[in-house]
């Protein structure tokens, strides 16, 4: 995955967890920015996939 997206979907996301956006907006908006990537081909579904748990499993950690 380029890592330029990959920087920018994680500060989105990153913000998102700053200002404790509740879990079901942040999913709405986890599943616009993958579909979105998707259209443009750029990232692949598991890749899709691997990169948000990875990234929500982060989170939890800390």
């Amino acid at each position: 995955m380029n890592e330029k997206i990959t920087n920018y979907v994680a500060e989105i996301l990153k913000v998102l967890v700053e200002n404790k956006v509740p879990k079901k907006d942040f999913e709405t908006i986890i599943e616009i920015i993958r579909k979105e990537y998707e259209n443009c081909g750029v990232i692949q579904e598991d890749t899709q996939k691997e990169f948000f748990q990875k990234f929500l499993e982060n989170q939890e950690k800390g």
